[in-house]
């Protein structure tokens, strides 16, 4: 999700973000409230790069780190959805 998808959200509400630091895109994400904190979404980026960085050498801690990411899909969903429906409720506004 992240940075591909927050950067084109932005770029749908006509914001400038092209050359702009991540950090910067996910304060507008928390400003606008589509990021409960900057942190939260820390936090879920260091656990992916737990899984990315893992090469299989140890299934152990492989499962612990997907088990880590299934504990906090609710928090992904979420993030999903208010951006899903803020994205639709602009969307409508333009419209109308």
């Amino acid at each position: 999700m992240g940075e591909k998808l927050f950067k084109t959200l932005l770029l749908a509400l006509d914001e400038k973000v092209e050359n702009r630091p991540f950090i910067d895109i996910l304060n507008r994400m928390e400003k606008i409230e589509l990021l409960k904190s900057v942190q939260e979404w820390r936090d879920l980026r260091d656990i992916r790069n737990e899984l990315a960085h893992n090469y299989d050498d140890d299934p152990q801690e492989s499962s612990m780190v997907i088990n880590k990411i299934y504990e906090k899909r609710d928090i992904l969903l979420e993030i999903f959805d208010r951006i899903d429906e803020y994205y639709q409720s602009v969307r409508f506004e333009k419209k109308h």
